[in-house]
């Protein structure tokens, strides 16, 4: 008999419990426990998933890489190019593919692939979601089609019980190594729901309320079990309106502005052909005008802000009621009219005016889905295949940087609708794809919070995972439903990067991240289509969370160049196409890890890596990875991405590793390719830019050289520049600078002073009372109120200066020295002046 219990240590993870198995013997109806300690077996967490053997072409062909935890590989061969003359090898496995060559390697995603094309006479042309294009020639048709096929076992989808993520995890539970998480994500979620509900201050006035009501998905499957609703609306009547509501999504409020006016997003009304009406459903969105004139007056009371321009008594009214006035509610609906009203044979449709009196309703013209899906492959056709003069007239074609133009304006339009003491409701067909897209962006143009990297984390949890962005359909290679919305969102915040440099916390390297790993399938964070399947497929306890990966690689993602601004600011975005520029860094690149073998047949000598030339490869893999040439990635602070702790000069890695003992080739070219792979086993992209801008501080932290004081009885604050041990001696002559010794001196010109500031003493063309700056005040004086020297910290100089007298006092402690002739005793201008006529005299 076999008895299966769970334990789980004192202190440990509850992630971390063990399952065992107990073996008795029952004789005579008594039952008891067999004491051989071979009977007794531990049952791991990867034992529940099935292991599959690889199909390996050639069993001399080694792995080219270091698989990941719980990583199997599925198929493995040797491909021979007969147009090139050599031989690659493919590797794929249930995480992602890897083509190596002789001098270059192609890895990314199995989840990247979008379609798979047999081209003439034998080549396989793999197209990635990502405009990734990799094209293998086979020497036949049939392995070709080979091939093909078993792309498609590998991209077949299993179920989210399945995942990659879910193997991946338990077999690092298995492996009892330390996993950094940072909680329960549903915990977490709820409190930063709490924590912007305050931060927001929509508790001012008792408007709104934090309902659970769908704490167990009864109200909506695909929404979050926290919503934030009027206080006046109750659970009844918030369930009348779900089911008034496409897919049960209520009108639910995500941001508020500093005016007291909110921003909801819901989906679209279910009128149909007979334009059906519910009153539960009109009251919500009346209350929410109600809410948020109260709000609005209350925050201009709690601000002592009265600008007769936003006073509620002087903003266009809808009369509601005796002596009840409430500002009109604006609705978005991103469809066009004619996409509007063709829902309405479908049971959709939208908000009829004459029902909700107290909304304006826009038609904004954003397309659905399939055109995204549909400029995508051609953009991404262009821009693998697209040359010469016509590029620019075939990528209009394409229509996508249109389709992101329109998704910006209309985002900036509705944060200037808000800005004019106005709520707006957003929807479109279900309130989960156009909706997300415009909400997201609309709240990263008006909130500052929201552009911090902890804060933009936020914002796509909330407004993408929580409300129910359909990554599962979107993003998988067999779902009929796949689209680049995420990345089409992703591209017009690049574009807000590239307008506004200084007012993101985050850099490009992270929307890269995301963009890779929505399709990558590595991190549970992003599997499912709403938090009940994540729930149900338990992706939040037994899956990794990149949350929690992007937080371990802070400096990774850090934009050096961001500026904490004061106080809640605006971006004046510009939408225009003209305004726009492509994401060459994840659209237009087509460089390639190199990788030079020495003597690879004859002397087993392991790879070196070296930078890539400037002449192409002639692999045929295009969109590759690259390490420009003389990159010297020690200088990047990197987050830790290896096993081991070792820098990242993969020269020197190499160095000591053939001092230690001979490589077999295949260990060498293992360990070369390993020294560009992250802790994700992929390449590890580094943003130039700030590379770059590390660089510098790294270098200003290295030797700008410190102000040593020294202090005696007659000099104090000589300023010397000390000299850092080793370093060149022209850095000797830098001085650690403050915003105050910034300020100028400004002289006064010589033309405007006949007299001396001080003393008065005239001064004449051919006499020694001549006029003289001082260096500190750029007074004029005469030689005899400005005969003393001190060391000026303006001027930033090794030695003293002229000053005049009046300065010379202030300079307390610094060195001084007369200049010229010693007339201290001459203090009065009748004396000077007698001295002045002698000498005028001798001069005539």
């Amino acid at each position: 008999i076999a008895a299966s219990y769970e334990t789980c240590l004192p202190g440990k993870d509850p992630r971390a419990n063990r399952h065992f198995c107990v073996c008795f013997s029952v004789k005579d109806g008594e039952m008891s426990l067999i004491s051989e300690e071979s009977s007794f077996g531990n049952i791991h967490r990867g034992d529940a998933y099935e292991d599959i053997l690889a199909t390996c072409d050639d069993t001399s062909v080694q792995l080219p890489f270091e698989p990941l935890a719980g990583e199997q590989t599925r198929f493995l061969g040797c491909v021979y190019q007969p147009s090139l003359g050599t031989s690659l090898v493919l590797a794929l496995s249930d995480y992602r593919m890897f083509i190596a060559y002789p001098t270059t390697f192609h890895c990314c995603p199995i989840g990247l692939v979008d379609t798979l094309e047999i081209a003439m006479p034998s080549s396989l042309v793999i197209n990635c979601s990502d405009t990734t294009q990799c094209t293998i020639e086979f020497p036949t048709q049939v392995e070709c089609q080979k091939w093909r096929d078993r792309f498609l076992v590998v991209l077949a989808n299993r179920g989210l019980k399945s995942a990659f993520s879910l193997r991946h995890f338990a077999a690092i539970m298995d492996s009892r190594q330390e996993l950094k998480q940072s909680g329960s994500e549903l915990e977490l979620s709820s409190q930063l729901v709490r924590e912007e509900f305050d931060k927001l201050q929509m508790n001012l006035g008792s408007c709104w309320k934090i309902t659970d009501i769908n704490q167990h998905f009864e109200l909506c499957e695909t929404y979050p079990k926290l919503l934030v609703v009027p206080k006046a609306m109750t659970d009844e009547e918030l369930k009348v309106v779900s089911k008034f509501r496409s897919k049960g999504r209520i009108p639910a409020i995500v941001w508020r502005h500093e005016n007291g006016c909110v921003l909801v997003r819901s989906s679209q009304p279910e009128v149909g052909w007979f334009s059906w009406r519910n009153e539960a459903d009109e009251k919500l969105l009346l209350e929410i005008s109600k809410a948020c004139s109260n709000g609005l007056e209350l925050a201009n009371q709690h601000s002592g802000f009265h600008e007769p321009s936003l006073l509620l008594s002087n903003l266009s009214e809808s009369s509601i009621g005796d002596d009840q006035y409430v500002r009109k509610m604006k609705i978005f609906d991103l469809r066009s009219y004619m996409a509007a009203f063709g829902n309405r044979t479908k049971g959709g449709g939208s908000e009829n005016p004459e029902y909700y009196k107290n909304c304006i309703l826009e038609y904004k013209g954003l397309v659905n889905i399939h055109d995204i899906y549909k400029s995508f492959k051609g953009f991404r056709s262009l821009l693998r295949n697209g040359s010469g003069q016509s590029f620019l007239s075939n990528l209009e074609g394409t229509k996508w940087l249109q389709y992101l133009s329109q998704i910006m304006e209309v985002s900036a339009e509705v944060v200037s609708t808000l800005e004019e003491a106005r709520p707006v409701l957003v929807h479109c067909s279900d309130g989960w794809d156009r909706t997300a897209q415009v909400v997201s962006l609309a709240k990263l143009i008006a909130d500052p919070s929201y552009r911090t990297l902890e804060g933009f984390l936020d914002l796509i949890k909330r407004e993408w995972l929580e409300f129910g962005h359909k990554f599962e359909d979107r993003c998988s290679f067999q779902s009929e439903e796949k689209s680049p919305i995420f990345l089409q969102w992703c591209d017009s915040v690049y574009q807000l990067l590239q307008q506004f440099p200084c007012d993101f916390g985050f850099n490009e390297s992270l929307l890269v991240y995301l963009v890779q790993h929505c399709y990558a399938r590595l991190f549970g964070t992003f599997l499912g289509n709403c938090v009940k399947e994540r729930i149900a497929a338990e992706l939040y306890t037994k899956s990794r969370s990149i949350w929690d990966s992007i937080h371990q690689q802070e400096e990774l993602y850090t934009n050096l160049l961001y500026t904490v601004p004061e106080g809640r600011t605006t971006l004046p975005v510009k939408t225009a196409v003209r305004d726009l520029i492509l994401w060459k860094r994840l659209y237009c690149s087509t460089q390639q890890v190199q990788i030079s073998a020495q003597d690879w047949d004859t002397s087993h000598e392991h790879f070196s890596l070296l930078g890539c030339s400037q002449q192409q490869s002639s692999a045929p893999v295009e969109n590759g990875h690259h390490i420009p040439k003389k990159m010297d990635m020690s200088r990047m602070e990197l987050p830790h991405h290896s096993k081991k702790e070792e820098s990242l000069d993969i020269n020197s890695k190499l160095e000591n590793l053939s001092l230690r003992r001979k490589p077999s080739p295949n260990e060498s070219y293992i360990q070369a390719i390993g020294q560009f792979l992250g802790a994700e086993g992929l390449v590890i992209e580094v943003d130039p830019i700030q590379q770059r801008l590390c660089k510098i501080l790294k270098d200003d932290q290295r030797f700008t050289p410190k102000v040593h004081i020294e202090k005696n009885s007659r000099q104090s604050k000589v300023l010397k520049p000390c000299t850092p041990p080793d370093e060149e001696p022209e850095l000797n002559s830098w001085l650690k600078v403050t915003s105050d010794d910034a300020v100028g001196v400004r002289w006064v010109p010589d033309h405007q002073v006949s007299a001396c500031m001080k003393c008065q003493t005239s001064f004449t063309g051919w006499s020694i009372t001549r006029k003289h700056h001082c260096r500190n005040c750029g007074g004029v004086f005469c030689g005899w109120c400005s005969n003393k020297s001190a060391l000026v910290k303006n001027e930033l100089l090794s030695s003293p200066v002229r000053v005049c007298d009046g300065c010379f006092d202030k300079l307390d402690g610094h060195l001084q020295r007369e200049n010229g002739v010693k007339l201290q005793n001459l203090s009065t201008p009748s004396e000077r002046n007698t001295i002045c006529n002698a000498t005028q005299g001798i001069v005539n």
